[in-house]
């Protein structure tokens, strides 16, 4: 009879045991004593439970620093069973107890423990959505859900690349090519999946084009025209069963959706990007693809989108109010690679990053930067929060890393796209500094200094200039092509606030007049109700700078009409209230 034990405790035999596990105990949590205690599985940490002294160090004189380090969850390098199917298919089960029923003990399988399974196809069953998850148009607005051609799609894919690739890099251009080509050559429609994406470009493509060119090259109204798209890609995200779905295409068409939606809509669309992580999660891209032993197109590819995500989440956080949610503790997947779309194909399997310009330096410029953002947030959550020259540190030491790796000498190429890349690295070194300065401006921060009058005058003009980015997009027609990404993506909320606060005490002046135009052509006269966690505080924080500014400056100029151009209010006698 064999009497060997299982490989796992069953729920039948299993005792609580009699003292916490090892991870609970060295970081003194309550441990719950169940098989895998609720610390460890939060944690992703292994929960084992010992009769042996545990130790704990107690002669560092950084006992403390150290013990708040080490809870940052450390991912198990094998992270549970992971399901592999064609076309980028794909459904992680974490290392809990739905998945070890499954891991088959060692010795069954001559000691050969691949993490990889085979993912069987996914069927419709009985789970119908509709439309749930999407805005319905109003009855006044009736919306014709497009139908492209595929002369039309080709017609957008070329938009696609030109407008929306450089910026929005998740999709590998020739591998999208050759599904346009098979689409040509076959007499059957494309399948679910495939669609989604197709429509994704499509919709993507005709949000980039301004209102005037939509008129021109496609004589329709420009509203109806991006609504149609929208509608109509919303139906297909459904059709492909969003909800159930384990295809990198459906995800790759979500978040290029989630790109393109208005502003006005922040709420809904930071619902919406903690749902594409949470899929995204089910299907593991938050675990490297070299840990399954993907093939190597495959990895990078779900490199690309996981770490387009995290920028996703970072720009919903901004927009809701919110902090963000994805943690570089929580994660390990790589970042993507310094290549451009060329350099790889499906069959690639020794890849490797390049060492000048691609078509990828943007998008790693923001992981970089994100990078560091997310680490403040991380350390916020585990221990004490960096201070401010800490940061500042950081931020100086980016800025060279990035001149370095990304900047000189690879982009001295003269092409627009360079242009923009010379152009935002350094207005996204300033909003970072904004973003870190801006609680200290209002009342400092951990009892820091606050800042010097030349450190606000330094982060005035750079707010000034991250809003005018924007326009300066705009008046350079090779740069037109890219503004709809910088206009409906990236609003400035740290810039506005912070030039709409100086406002409040700067009077006259040369660049406060500047800063007052910049306003008057960004700031929405009548902004979108639907959209009061931002645009409310906003909106009162431009009366009252427009209240100083109109019932001040004429007051100073009837008493000192030669000598007003460097007036500071004391900030002291505002209310701060909002």
């Amino acid at each position: 009879m064999n009497t060997e034990s299982p490989p796992y405790p069953t729920s039948s035999s299993h005792k609580p045991p009699s003292r916490s596990c090892k991870e609970c105990y060295r970081r003194k949590l309550k441990c719950d004593r169940a098989q895998t205690c609720s610390n460890c599985l939060r944690g992703c940490l292994t929960c084992v439970y010992t009769n042996e002294p545990i130790r704990r160090d107690r002669k560092s004189k950084r006992r403390a620093q150290e013990s708040a380090k080490d809870t940052t969850p450390v991912l198990q390098p094998r992270p549970g069973r992971f399901l592999a199917g064609k076309h980028g298919k794909s459904r992680l089960l974490g290392d809990t107890c739905w998945a070890r029923p499954f891991i088959e003990p060692v010795g069954l399988n001559d000691g050969q423990n691949d993490p990889t399974y085979h993912l069987p196809p996914s069927g419709t069953g009985n789970l119908f959505y509709e439309n749930f998850l999407f805005r319905k148009t109003a009855p006044r607005v009736p919306i014709e859900i497009a139908n492209p051609s595929f002369c039309q799609i080709r017609q957008l894919w070329d938009i696609y690349v030109h407008n929306v690739d450089p910026l929005v890099k998740i999709l590998h251009k020739p591998s999208v090519e050759r599904v346009l080509c098979d689409l040509s050559l076959s007499e059957d429609g494309p399948d679910p999946e495939i669609w989604a994406l197709l429509l994704a470009i499509c919709y993507a493509a005709v949000s980039s084009l301004p209102s005037s060119q939509i008129r021109v090259e496609f004589a329709l109204d420009a509203d109806n025209y991006v609504a149609s798209f929208r509608a109509a890609l919303e139906k297909a995200l459904t059709d492909a069963q969003l909800l159930q779905t384990h295809d990198l295409r459906v995800i790759q068409a979500f978040a290029i959706y989630l790109t393109c939606l208005p502003r006005k809509e922040a709420r809904s669309i930071a619902l919406l990007i903690s749902l594409a992580v949470r899929i995204s999660r089910t299907m593991g891209l938050h675990r490297d693809g070299s840990i399954f032993k993907l093939p190597t197109f495959e990895t990078e590819m779900r490199r690309r989108l996981w770490w387009y995500l995290c920028l996703l989440d970072w720009r919903a956080a901004e927009d809701a109010g919110l902090e963000i949610t994805i943690m570089l503790s929580t994660f390990d997947t790589k970042m993507p690679l310094n290549i451009n779309d060329d350099d790889m194909d499906i069959t690639s399997s020794d890849i490797h990053g390049r060492h000048d310009y691609t078509e990828m330096a943007f998008s790693l410029i923001r992981y970089e930067a994100w990078s560091v953002l997310a680490s403040w947030s991380s350390m916020n959550m585990h221990q004490e929060p960096a201070g401010i020259e800490e940061k500042k540190r950081a931020i100086e030491n980016l800025s060279t890393y990035l001149e370095n790796t990304y900047i000189n000498p690879y982009c001295q190429i003269s092409t627009p796209f360079t242009r923009i890349l010379l152009m935002v690295t350094p207005l996204l070194m300033d909003k970072l500094r904004l973003i870190i300065m801006y609680p200290a401006y209002c009342d400092g921060t951990n009892g820091e200094v606050s800042l010097t009058l030349e450190d606000k005058n330094k982060l005035f003009r750079s707010a000034i200039d991250l809003l005018e980015f924007e326009q300066t997009l705009g008046a350079d027609y090779e740069l037109r092509g890219w503004r709809w990404f910088f206009a409906n993506a990236h609003i400035q909320w740290h810039a506005m606030t912070f030039v709409l606060s100086e406002l409040c005490v700067r009077v006259e002046g040369e660049v406060e007049h500047m800063a007052w135009d910049v306003i008057e052509r960004v700031f929405p006269s009548t902004p979108d109700r639907r959209d009061d966690n931002v645009w409310e505080p906003l909106q009162g924080l431009k009366q009252k700078a427009l209240s100083t500014r109109y019932s001040i400056t004429s007051q100073l100029s009837a008493l000192f009409p030669s000598d007003t151009d460097d007036f500071v209010l004391d900030r002291s006698s505002l209310d701060w209230s909002w």
